[in-house]
């Protein structure tokens, strides 16, 4: 037994004295042991490493203050926790290696929000919760970047947006909707912009807008409608070429507008945003007012006029927008 103890005694002693040699700093710095406490906010960070000031080596220690955690060799490790001036918790984050790596979660005034970090960057779905715990919005990301399904939710629980991302653009189908579950919108985007057929709602579930978008832009056939769910006009818009930043859209085409009891108010025809062509106006009694041409956005040609009754009234003729004999 004797034999046993002797050398148990005499590498205690060596371990004893190697732990006096090589001191708390070295057994922090590579074994994570025995690290003296620093405060965080008195660290200088340069070129990713953290030093304290006139310091040339790398900092290792427990971090204390607002901010507490683990640096080995000026490289954050571990769990990180993030506090407010009341001493309530704002973040927790894991680190590996001094940067980012595993789970993360914010706490705000309302709520929190929580998810993966691959890296340094964001990585598969991150969840916020309301207050009150129930889920306000579910974000997918791939490499830091939106990209997948992204939906919202109020404190009821139903959804009010929802759509999908690639590459941190919004990417296919979007969605909204009114708080009492009723739709407010439905279209598609390509590349961060609106493109393809879009509708919008009204809360009381009748159609307020329907047309097509093209990169961004109105383009194709375009239809509004009134409260009460009539026509309020409807016509086709020419997408604005690049160049035209100054027009977001242009007419072109027939366009026909509406009374509020939905019969024919006006009908005129555009050629790039300018009247080019016949319009007609009618009295609301659904008796024609008027009816001429346009030519480069001016009356041009032979005018007829009309009362309410239907008879014709007057007979103008224009040239370039002028009255002429």
């Amino acid at each position: 037994m004797q034999r046993f103890i002797l050398p148990a005694v005499v590498l205690a002693i060596v371990l004893g004295c190697v732990g006096l040699f090589i001191g708390d700093d070295f057994r922090c710095r590579n074994f994570g042991t025995d690290c003296p406490e620093i405060n965080f906010d008195g660290l200088t960070k340069r070129d990713g490493l953290y030093y304290k000031k006139f310091s040339a080596d790398p900092v290792s220690g427990k971090a204390i203050g607002k901010t507490t955690g683990f640096i080995r060799k000026g490289k954050q490790e571990g769990i990180w926790r993030g506090y407010r001036e009341d001493g309530s918790l704002r973040e927790e984050t894991s680190y590996k290696g001094g940067v980012e790596h595993g789970l993360k979660t914010y706490w705000y005034e309302n709520g929190k929000e929580t998810g993966l970090i691959r890296k340094g960057k964001r990585e598969g779905i991150w969840n916020f919760y309301h207050e009150d715990g129930s889920l306000a919005s579910a974000h997918s990301y791939e490499e830091g970047d939106k990209h997948g399904l992204w939906t919202h939710y109020d404190e009821n629980g139903n959804k009010y947006e929802e759509g999908t991302y690639d590459e941190g653009d919004k990417h296919g189908p979007y969605t909204r909707w009114y708080v009492n579950g009723t739709k407010s919108y439905e279209g598609t985007y390509l590349g961060g912009k609106d493109h393809g057929p879009f509708t919008e709602w009204r809360t009381n579930g009748t159609k307020s807008y329907e047309g097509t978008y093209d990169y961004g832009k109105h383009h194709g056939p375009f239809t509004e409608w009134r409260k009460n769910g009539n026509k309020k006009r409807e016509g086709t818009y020419k997408r604005a070429g690049w160049r035209d930043a100054s027009k977001y859209r242009k007419r072109h085409g027939l366009w026909t507008y509406y009374y509020e009891n939905g019969t024919k108010s006006y009908e005129q025809t555009y050629k790039d945003n300018e009247l080019h062509g016949p319009h007609t106006t009618w009295y609301e009694n659904g008796k024609k007012a008027s009816e001429g041409t346009f030519k480069d956005d001016k009356r041009h040609g032979l005018w007829t006029f009309y009362d309410k009754n239907g008879p014709i009234e007057s007979q103008r003729t224009y040239e370039n927008g002028k009255e002429v004999p």
